[in-house]
């Protein structure tokens, strides 16, 4: 024994031990208590991921027995195999596509979760798209918002001596009528720049398309589609009578931005809620004017879409989960401050109306009240056949873009190869 330094009585150490163990147990079942989520979203830029950490770090202080790790996957697939083997994330962001993954069993309903004040905080035509078949996959969330717009170039609107009233709809004649007026032509008769190119953006894309021509009915849960409804057919014939046939020359622009509207190559273009931030980050110097996208009566059409949180299967603390999806869904701050950041909406309407409140840019102001202004909103539901259509419609415009044939024959050949395999498939 060391002179002069006291030893602890065998009861004192034994105190001393105790408490360390009660210690070490206190801390192990806290660890064990508290609940670990991944929320598995896009391979977003980082200003999303930055927003949504903080989002999550907001969550976590209301909810201490959760802890949320933001994971950015590199594409879809990777979830669908982990979805698979067992793996799965707690919450993933999907889009229109849940229509098939949905009922393929990777995702799970959430029609128990979803309650009645979740669904009226919600802008009310966004839920359709996610539901399919009755059952609720998805909840409306990040970039979730309006998908129409006709983004014009200012500066060329006013060397053309042009005119709009971004709160009046224009017919299809009429619009065509301006984009002639802002196509440029050189000296050789070559298209310098393109008013409108039915190749750029969401131009020709069926979905977004077909409303604006009074053919949001071409797909039908319960009936057979309608790729040769008469208006569809008129739209490709009166679109290539005044684009392709007109400008024979002209090399289509497939890109939304570039090249396109924010490289100057194209002066208008149909473009959602994203647009005036994507074309600031492209060309920060471009004045640009938001219209209504032109319609066949001159009536203002709007149309929801976007990407919705889900659980996926096998996910082992869905409870949790959904009161993750439940706050990200209509949390205020977190809404503005990714809209702040990037332009991306959310779809609550606490969040719409603090928005309407604050927001002063004139061309993001006119999607907020788009939404309350228009005289009908088309909420596209996830159907399965939905791309398949799209892909069958772009192979019909190709054609009569080419003067391969006319529309109505093509969109027949369209119409009935969809049938077929939606009977292969037994949807009739």
């Amino acid at each position: 024994m060391l002179k002069g330094v006291r030893q602890p009585s065998l009861s004192r150490t034994l105190l001393i031990g105790s408490l360390a163990l009660l210690l070490f147990w206190s801390v192990t079942t806290l660890a064990e208590d508290v609940i670990v989520l991944e929320l598995n979203l896009n391979n977003w830029d980082d200003r999303v991921i930055a927003s949504t950490q903080e989002a999550v770090r907001r969550f976590e202080e209301l909810n201490p027995d959760i802890q949320v790790n933001v994971v950015r996957r590199k594409n879809w697939d990777e979830v669908a195999v982990r979805i698979i083997a067992g793996d799965p994330p707690d919450v993933a962001i999907l889009g229109l596509s849940i229509g098939v993954h949905g009922p393929a069993g990777l995702f799970i309903g959430l029609d128990d979760f979803i309650t009645d004040e979740l669904r009226a905080a919600v802008f009310e035509p966004m839920w359709s798209n996610f539901t399919w078949d009755g059952v609720q996959y998805l909840v409306p969330a990040m970039e979730h918002g309006p998908r129409l717009a006709m983004v014009w170039n200012a500066q060329y609107l006013a060397e053309a001596g042009l005119a709009l009233n971004p709160y009046e709809a224009l017919t299809w004649e009429e619009f065509f009528d301006y984009a002639d007026k802002l196509t440029v032509i050189d000296g050789e008769g070559n298209v310098e720049r393109m008013g409108y190119d039915p190749m750029n953006g969401q131009n020709i894309r069926l979905f977004t398309i077909a409303p604006t021509w009074g053919a949001a009915d071409y797909l039908s849960p319960t009936e057979e589609p309608k790729l040769n409804h008469p208006n569809l057919v008129r739209m490709l014939d009166y679109t290539a009578e005044r684009t392709a046939y007109q400008y024979p020359g002209y090399t289509w622009r497939t890109g939304w931005y570039t090249p396109g509207i924010a490289t100057g190559e194209v002066a208008v273009s149909n473009l959602g809620v994203y647009a005036p931030g994507e074309i600031a980050t492209r060309n920060p110097d471009m004045e640009i004017l938001v219209t209504w996208v032109a319609s066949l009566d001159g009536s203002k059409v709007q149309q929801v879409n976007g990407w919705g949180l889900g659980i996926p299967a096998g996910a082992k603390n869905p409870e949790a989960s959904f009161r993750l999806i439940e706050f990200l869904a209509t949390d205020v701050a977190f809404q503005l401050d990714l809209y702040n950041r990037t332009g991306f909406m959310g779809g609550g309407i606490e969040f719409f109306n603090e928005l309407a409140a604050t927001e002063r840019d004139p061309n993001r102001r006119w999607y907020i009240e788009s939404l309350f202004s228009a005289d009908f909103i088309h909420a596209p539901y996830p159907d399965p056949f939905s791309g398949r259509a799209d892909s069958l419609f772009r192979t019909a415009v190709q054609g009569v873009f080419n003067r391969t044939s006319s529309a109505a024959p093509l969109l027949e050949d369209a119409q009935r190869t969809l049938v077929a395999e939606m009977r292969q498939e037994g949807r009739f």
